[in-house]
């Protein structure tokens, strides 16, 4: 009892617990296809009915509510973030008074050749001089002439619905792949959905998603079968690969044996890239994510064999794989009767691309040969490059606001002193919606947010004359001081009680061994405009009194929400749960100087993952500047790695966490762990003293070894027991 009283269990780690094991299925809605040009575009927001009227759909669209269940006028589409800032600074600032009603204008496309195009994350070229290349925001682009000429052809494909409401640009496109016998049937995918196009990508059409492929399923690769029109194979992020026979009207997710890929508790290492043999049917080839090399499958995926890629040593990422010629001009794959022969001749190859190099396999020969360097992402605009300087290197610890200040702060600045560490985290806005520092927020006062455990500018102060890093840690979407305002004017609602949606509990009274259902969490809508802008004005006023880095946390959907049982009154038509969580990066990017730090689950910073809670590590990377994952061994599940010792397992979490986390974001933000530093499970409350400690430093080593930007050790008690060791040697030396 001794220890388990001295235990502090952070708030985040009680959410997690029980649920890291299997991702919730959320359902995806389709989002609205691209619009040709000069074609009409409606408003996206209809007249709102009363609540009891509205269906239990989230797709369905109304205006922000002037109380709960009730619909507001639309406002003028003329309010601005930076005029609301200002109105919160003067104090006429009310989050009733948004614009809530956006027109989308009629937007074209540009169908000219151009000799440049954007930076591809994968390009595959066909035959015919045909060639595709798929960017991270602004669609696909096709060549017709070998790669001297470029043109947009997105027409048709998924649009992503974001705050300013003023664009509509194109959703992110994970993969291309090109029918070896037709090189203009082409398909691209989505994180959530297939495309395939019959004409090079003048048109799109979508192909149905279903199960057994689960709503959480990421896509990362699909392939067109060369001997049926109707055949194809998706790989995904974590779920493995998906076949259909039927152009999507059934799927099959057993139909490749990939045990080899397991890593535990239903989680398989990705499939980044699959190409069907020309020639020979039957033969798939198999490009495995994060260094795992390259398989060829033979008889339908009932066994696969490796083919051994000299980058696996290396641990090259692979980005695509695509077949292309070796006689042909321009990559064109031989037809007819040289076809036949094509098997045996050796003339075509597997076309292999990496984070940084191009490779070339001929099955017939069983060689490789290096095609050159892959092209270089483009580096971080200036800005952004000098945030991610500021940011970089920090370690340190989270500091409770009832510690941020008198003899308490003055004891946790000697602890960092003492360990080398340079960084504060200090919640400025906590797990209930409480502003902990003496805001001066009109808005915030007015619904009773402000509960000051410590002066902002004595604290900023005192750490900044220690040399000390200060970050202010915000929860976002999880905030019961907002949820409560207004008779819920904010909360998510619940369709089925038609009352505020929350989290309940069942809790039984020792004394009378009754029972009742006690609400535990309270959550704001994410799509809800005046709620970005209340947390925005919060981070602007604490930017403008000085704090070095603004941390969103609970910057996602409750994970306890279904599709039936929660609707968003906010939502605009189209949207979706990425689009909402954009939406308000988009918007806190545009007020912000300062770094943003972002936390994520350890899950979805170890993979590419965004339907489940929404969170997405290669979206929030094109805002934030770093990327913070809580690589928590206690809450992956125990049968996640099963192979490793406990605590081998914990660094190869944070070693390979660490490492997997960059090669996603690919130099757009800098990589950060909280560190466990508290013990939760049966077997970690057993271990003794040097137990624990040893667990603390593989955490450490294991973030040290790839490089880690830094790091913060997480207790929510403030309670560093497990600090037994001097921390210097696992911070990194800032420049």
């Amino acid at each position: 009892m001794r220890r388990i009283a001295r235990i502090a269990l952070p708030l985040v780690s009680l959410l997690m617990l029980g649920i890291a094991a299997v991702l919730i299925a959320q359902n995806v809605h389709d989002l609205p296809s691209r619009r040709a040009a000069g074609a009409p575009v409606a408003a996206r927001q209809a007249a709102a009915a009363p609540l009891a009227a509205q269906p239990a759909d989230a797709s369905a669209s109304r205006a922000e509510p002037t109380s709960a269940g009730s619909p507001g006028d639309a406002f003028p589409a003329s309010a601005s973030v930076d005029k609301d800032v200002v109105a919160v600074q003067n104090g006429t600032f009310d989050p009733a008074m948004l614009a809530t009603d956006t027109v989308i204008p009629a937007t074209g496309i540009s169908m000219a050749a151009k000799a440049t195009h954007p930076y591809f994350l994968q390009e595959v070229r066909a035959s015919g001089g045909l060639a595709y290349g798929i960017t991270r925001n602004e669609g696909i682009f096709v060549s017709t002439n070998g790669g001297a000429t470029w043109e947009e052809r997105s027409n048709g494909l998924p649009l992503r619905v974001i705050y300013p409401f003023t664009d509509d640009p194109i959703a992110t496109l994970t993969s291309v792949g090109v029918d070896p016998s037709n090189p203009e049937r082409v398909a691209v995918t989505t994180n959530s959905g297939i495309y395939l196009s019959e004409d090079a990508g003048l048109s799109w059409t979508p192909v149905p998603v279903h199960p057994p492929i689960k709503p959480s399923a990421y896509f990362t690769s699909v392939a067109l079968s060369p001997s049926n029109t109707a055949a194809m194979a998706v790989g995904t992020s974590f779920s493995g690969i998906f076949v259909t026979d039927d152009a999507g009207k059934s799927w099959k997710g057993d139909a490749y044996d990939l045990a080899f890929l397991y890593q535990g508790a239903g989680f398989y290492e990705e499939v980044a890239g699959l190409a069907y043999s020309p020639t020979q049917t039957g033969v798939l080839y198999m490009g495995v994510g994060f260094g795992g090399g390259v398989y060829r499958s033979t008889n339908d995926g009932k066994g696969w064999t490796s083919v051994d890629f000299p980058g696996v040593k290396n641990r090259e990422i692979i980005r695509n794989l695509s077949v292309r010629s070796d006689a042909s001009p321009q990559g064109a794959l031989p037809q007819g009767a040289a076809a036949q022969a094509a098997s045996t001749q050796g003339t075509w190859s597997l076309r292999l691309e990496t984070d940084r190099q191009n490779w070339s396999y001929s099955p017939a020969r069983g060689t490789w040969n290096a095609d050159g360097l892959a092209p270089l992402p483009p580096p971080p605009s200036p800005e952004k490059q000098a945030r991610m300087a500021a940011a970089a290197d920090h370690a340190g610890i989270y500091l409770s606001p009832r510690d941020a200040s008198g003899e308490t702060l003055d004891h946790w600045i000697a602890f960092l002193k003492q360990n080398g560490l340079n960084t504060i985290v200090v919640d400025v806005k906590d797990d209930f919606g409480r502003l902990t520092y003496n805001s001066r927020l009109p808005f915030a006062w007015k619904i009773g947010a402000v509960h000051p455990f410590f002066n902002i500018e004595d604290l900023i102060k005192k750490a900044h004359a220690n040399g000390i890093y200060v970050v202010g840690r915000m929860v976002i979407f999880k905030d019961e001081e907002l949820y409560k305002y207004d008779h819920n004017r904010y909360a998510i609602w619940d369709p089925q009680r038609n009352a505020p949606w929350g989290h309940f509990v069942k809790v039984e009274d020792s004394a009378t061994g009754k029972t009742s259902w006690v609400q535990k969490e309270f959550w704001v809508d994410p799509f809800s405009q005046a709620v970005w802008r209340y947390n925005v004005s919060i981070a602007e006023e604490l930017q403008s009194l000085g704090i070095d880095e603004i941390q969103f946390d609970y910057i996602r959907f409750p994970s306890a929400v279904t599709s039936t049982n929660a609707y968003y009154r906010f939502r605009l038509k189209g949207m979706n749960k990425g689009d909402a969580l954009e939406s308000f990066l988009v918007m806190a990017r545009k007020a912000l100087r300062i770094p943003i730090s972002v936390d994520l689950f350890g899950y979805n910073s170890w993979y590419p993952i965004a339907g489940w809670v929404g969170q997405n590590i290669d979206m929030y990377s094109n805002y934030a500047d770093v990327i913070c994952p809580m690589f928590y061994p206690s809450l992956f599940p125990l049968d996640f790695l099963p192979q490793l010792p406990y605590l081998k397992r914990a660094n190869y979490l944070y070693k390979f966490g660490t490492w997997r986390a960059e090669k996603i974001v690919d130099g757009r933000a800098l990589i950060r762990p909280f560190v466990q530093s508290f013990l939760l499970l049966p077997s970690e409350l057993a271990m003794d003293t040097p137990e624990y400690s040893e667990y603390l430093r593989e955490q450490l080593a294991g973030a040290q070894e790839s490089h880690a930007s830094g790091f913060t050790l997480w207790n929510f008690g403030n309670n560093y027991y497990m600090v037994t060791f001097p921390l210097k040697a696992y911070v990194p030396v800032r420049p």
